[in-house]
Protein backbone atom coordinates (compact mmCIF):
# COMPACT_ATOMS: atom_id res chain seq x y z
CA UNK A 1 0.00 0.00 0.00
CA UNK A 2 2.77 2.37 0.97
CA UNK A 3 4.67 1.60 -2.24
CA UNK A 4 1.57 2.41 -4.30
CA UNK A 5 1.16 5.74 -2.53
CA UNK A 6 4.81 6.62 -3.13
CA UNK A 7 4.51 5.64 -6.80
CA UNK A 8 1.40 7.76 -7.14
CA UNK A 9 3.14 10.72 -5.55
CA UNK A 10 6.08 10.24 -7.93
CA UNK A 11 3.77 10.24 -10.92
CA UNK A 12 2.01 13.40 -9.70
CA UNK A 13 5.34 15.08 -9.07
CA UNK A 14 6.58 14.18 -12.54
CA UNK A 15 3.35 15.37 -14.08
CA UNK A 16 3.59 18.67 -12.18
CA UNK A 17 7.15 19.29 -13.39
CA UNK A 18 6.22 18.34 -16.94
CA UNK A 19 3.19 20.61 -16.92
CA UNK A 20 5.24 23.53 -15.65
CA UNK A 21 7.87 22.95 -18.32
CA UNK A 22 5.27 22.80 -21.11
CA UNK A 23 3.52 25.93 -19.90
CA UNK A 24 6.86 27.71 -19.69
CA UNK A 25 7.79 26.79 -23.27
CA UNK A 26 4.35 27.77 -24.55
CA UNK A 27 4.68 31.09 -22.76
CA UNK A 28 8.04 31.64 -24.45
CA UNK A 29 6.52 30.85 -27.83
CA UNK A 30 3.79 33.44 -27.25
CA UNK A 31 6.37 36.14 -26.45
CA UNK A 32 8.19 35.69 -29.75
CA UNK A 33 7.44 38.32 -32.41
CA UNK A 34 5.66 37.15 -35.56
CA UNK A 35 8.00 35.26 -37.90
CA UNK A 36 9.36 37.22 -40.81
CA UNK A 37 11.51 36.62 -43.83
CA UNK A 38 13.22 40.02 -44.03
CA UNK A 39 14.75 42.72 -41.91
CA UNK A 40 13.45 46.23 -42.58
CA UNK A 41 14.85 49.72 -42.07
CA UNK A 42 12.38 52.61 -42.05
CA UNK A 43 13.03 56.35 -42.19
CA UNK A 44 10.68 58.74 -40.38
CA UNK A 45 10.56 62.29 -38.99
CA UNK A 46 11.57 63.98 -42.22
CA UNK A 47 12.74 67.59 -42.12
CA UNK A 48 10.40 69.22 -44.62
CA UNK A 49 12.06 71.85 -46.76
CA UNK A 50 8.90 72.48 -48.73
CA UNK A 51 5.53 74.21 -48.56
CA UNK A 52 3.17 72.45 -48.31
CA UNK A 53 4.77 69.41 -46.66
CA UNK A 54 4.46 65.89 -48.04
CA UNK A 55 4.45 62.92 -45.67
CA UNK A 56 6.58 59.99 -46.82
CA UNK A 57 6.71 56.24 -46.25
CA UNK A 58 10.24 54.90 -46.70
CA UNK A 59 11.29 51.29 -46.16
CA UNK A 60 14.41 49.32 -47.07
CA UNK A 61 14.41 45.52 -46.78
CA UNK A 62 16.61 42.52 -47.54
CA UNK A 63 13.84 40.13 -48.62
CA UNK A 64 15.51 39.46 -51.98
CA UNK A 65 18.75 37.50 -51.90
CA UNK A 66 21.82 39.70 -52.42
CA UNK A 67 19.66 42.83 -52.91
CA UNK A 68 18.45 45.70 -50.75
CA UNK A 69 15.02 46.90 -51.88
CA UNK A 70 14.23 50.60 -51.39
CA UNK A 71 10.56 51.61 -51.38
CA UNK A 72 9.51 55.27 -51.26
CA UNK A 73 5.94 56.53 -51.48
CA UNK A 74 3.66 59.39 -50.51
CA UNK A 75 2.04 58.30 -47.25
CA UNK A 76 -1.66 57.45 -47.34
CA UNK A 77 -2.17 59.97 -44.53
CA UNK A 78 -0.51 62.83 -46.42
CA UNK A 79 -2.83 65.68 -47.42
CA UNK A 80 -0.37 66.65 -50.13
CA UNK A 81 1.24 64.78 -52.97
CA UNK A 82 4.35 65.16 -55.08
CA UNK A 83 6.15 63.78 -58.10
CA UNK A 84 9.25 61.92 -56.86
CA UNK A 85 12.27 63.07 -58.85
CA UNK A 86 15.31 62.00 -56.86
CA UNK A 87 16.23 59.89 -53.81
CA UNK A 88 19.56 60.48 -52.11
CA UNK A 89 21.20 58.39 -49.43
CA UNK A 90 24.37 58.16 -47.38
CA UNK A 91 25.89 54.79 -46.57
CA UNK A 92 28.21 53.06 -44.13
CA UNK A 93 31.82 53.57 -45.34
CA UNK A 94 32.41 49.87 -46.07
CA UNK A 95 29.26 49.62 -48.19
CA UNK A 96 29.90 52.94 -49.92
CA UNK A 97 33.29 51.68 -51.09
CA UNK A 98 31.67 48.65 -52.77
CA UNK A 99 28.56 50.10 -54.43
CA UNK A 100 28.70 51.06 -58.12
CA UNK A 101 26.20 52.59 -60.53
CA UNK A 102 25.50 49.23 -62.18
CA UNK A 103 24.42 47.86 -58.78
CA UNK A 104 21.37 50.16 -58.72
CA UNK A 105 18.38 49.08 -60.80
CA UNK A 106 14.67 49.82 -61.00
CA UNK A 107 11.96 50.33 -63.64
CA UNK A 108 11.67 54.07 -62.94
CA UNK A 109 15.39 54.77 -62.46
CA UNK A 110 16.66 57.19 -65.12
CA UNK A 111 20.08 58.00 -63.68
CA UNK A 112 22.50 57.56 -60.79
CA UNK A 113 24.80 60.24 -59.38
CA UNK A 114 27.64 59.83 -56.90
CA UNK A 115 29.08 62.23 -54.27
CA UNK A 116 26.82 65.12 -55.23
CA UNK A 117 23.77 67.17 -54.33
CA UNK A 118 22.34 67.16 -57.84
CA UNK A 119 20.74 64.50 -60.03
CA UNK A 120 20.32 66.40 -63.28
CA UNK A 121 17.93 69.02 -64.55
CA UNK A 122 15.54 70.31 -61.89
CA UNK A 123 16.84 67.87 -59.28
CA UNK A 124 19.07 69.18 -56.49
CA UNK A 125 19.28 69.53 -52.73
CA UNK A 126 20.68 73.06 -52.65
CA UNK A 127 20.19 74.89 -49.37
CA UNK A 128 19.34 71.87 -47.20
CA UNK A 129 21.32 69.72 -44.79
CA UNK A 130 22.85 67.54 -46.00
CA UNK A 131 23.12 69.11 -49.45
CA UNK A 132 25.16 66.23 -50.88
CA UNK A 133 24.78 62.46 -50.75
CA UNK A 134 26.91 59.40 -51.43
CA UNK A 135 24.38 58.47 -54.12
CA UNK A 136 21.30 60.06 -55.65
CA UNK A 137 18.96 57.93 -57.75
CA UNK A 138 17.02 59.89 -60.35
CA UNK A 139 13.41 58.82 -60.80
CA UNK A 140 11.49 59.70 -63.97
CA UNK A 141 11.93 63.09 -65.65
CA UNK A 142 11.42 66.76 -64.96
CA UNK A 143 7.85 67.85 -65.51
CA UNK A 144 4.77 65.81 -64.77
CA UNK A 145 3.44 65.30 -68.28
CA UNK A 146 3.81 61.55 -67.84
CA UNK A 147 1.85 61.62 -64.58
CA UNK A 148 2.92 61.91 -60.98
CA UNK A 149 5.29 59.28 -59.60
CA UNK A 150 4.04 59.01 -56.03
CA UNK A 151 5.66 55.65 -55.25
CA UNK A 152 8.79 53.99 -56.56
CA UNK A 153 10.95 50.95 -55.90
CA UNK A 154 14.53 50.16 -56.80
CA UNK A 155 17.17 47.68 -55.61
CA UNK A 156 20.86 47.77 -54.75
CA UNK A 157 23.37 44.93 -54.70
CA UNK A 158 24.31 44.10 -51.11
CA UNK A 159 27.91 43.01 -51.78
CA UNK A 160 27.59 40.76 -48.76
CA UNK A 161 26.61 43.60 -46.42
CA UNK A 162 23.98 43.05 -43.71
CA UNK A 163 21.07 45.43 -43.26
CA UNK A 164 21.68 47.30 -40.00
CA UNK A 165 20.71 50.71 -38.66
CA UNK A 166 23.99 52.09 -40.00
CA UNK A 167 23.95 50.57 -43.50
CA UNK A 168 21.89 53.57 -44.65
CA UNK A 169 22.40 56.63 -42.44
CA UNK A 170 20.59 59.47 -44.23
CA UNK A 171 17.87 59.62 -46.85
CA UNK A 172 16.66 62.57 -48.91
CA UNK A 173 13.71 62.96 -51.27
CA UNK A 174 13.50 65.54 -54.05
CA UNK A 175 9.99 65.99 -55.43
CA UNK A 176 8.32 68.34 -57.89
CA UNK A 177 4.68 69.28 -58.51
CA UNK A 178 4.03 69.36 -54.75
CA UNK A 179 0.53 70.34 -53.67
CA UNK A 180 -2.85 69.04 -52.51
CA UNK A 181 -3.99 65.59 -53.53
CA UNK A 182 -4.71 64.10 -55.96
CA UNK A 183 -2.91 66.11 -58.64
CA UNK A 184 -0.30 68.05 -56.66
CA UNK A 185 0.59 71.63 -57.46
CA UNK A 186 3.47 73.96 -58.22
CA UNK A 187 5.62 73.38 -55.13
CA UNK A 188 8.78 71.35 -54.61
CA UNK A 189 10.24 69.23 -51.83
CA UNK A 190 13.79 68.66 -50.58
CA UNK A 191 13.10 66.54 -47.50
CA UNK A 192 15.71 64.69 -45.45
CA UNK A 193 15.78 62.25 -42.53
CA UNK A 194 18.32 60.53 -40.31
CA UNK A 195 15.68 58.95 -38.02
CA UNK A 196 15.60 55.24 -38.73
CA UNK A 197 14.19 52.12 -37.13
CA UNK A 198 15.53 48.63 -37.76
CA UNK A 199 13.28 45.57 -37.43
CA UNK A 200 15.19 42.29 -37.40
CA UNK A 201 13.62 39.26 -39.08
CA UNK A 202 12.70 36.39 -36.76
CA UNK A 203 14.49 33.22 -37.91
CA UNK A 204 11.92 30.72 -39.14
CA UNK A 205 11.37 27.85 -38.84
CA UNK A 206 14.32 27.52 -36.44
CA UNK A 207 12.72 28.93 -33.28
CA UNK A 208 9.46 27.04 -33.73
CA UNK A 209 11.32 23.82 -34.56
CA UNK A 210 13.41 24.04 -31.39
CA UNK A 211 10.31 24.60 -29.25
CA UNK A 212 8.54 21.69 -30.95
CA UNK A 213 11.49 19.37 -30.31
CA UNK A 214 11.65 20.49 -26.68
CA UNK A 215 7.94 19.85 -26.14
CA UNK A 216 8.22 16.48 -27.86
CA UNK A 217 11.14 15.52 -25.64
CA UNK A 218 9.23 16.44 -22.48
CA UNK A 219 6.19 14.43 -23.53
CA UNK A 220 8.41 11.44 -24.37
CA UNK A 221 10.18 11.63 -21.01
CA UNK A 222 6.85 11.88 -19.18
CA UNK A 223 5.50 8.84 -21.04
CA UNK A 224 8.65 6.83 -20.25
CA UNK A 225 8.42 7.67 -16.54
CA UNK A 226 4.76 6.74 -16.43
CA UNK A 227 5.52 3.37 -18.01
CA UNK A 228 8.15 2.63 -15.39
CA UNK A 229 5.85 3.51 -12.50
CA UNK A 230 2.72 1.85 -13.93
Amino acid sequence: MKRRQLAKRGRLGTFSVTTRAILGLLGLLLTLPPPGTASTLTFTNFVHNSTPAVLWDVMIDDATANRFTVKVSVAATSANSGDILGIGFNLAPAYKALLTSSDITGPQVTGTFQHTGSCGQGCNFNGVTPNAFDWIVRIGHQGSAGGLITNTTFTLATHGQTLTSSTFTTLGIRAQSVGPRPNGGGGSAQDTSTTRTLTIAVPEPGSTLLLTLALGGIFALDWWRRQRTA
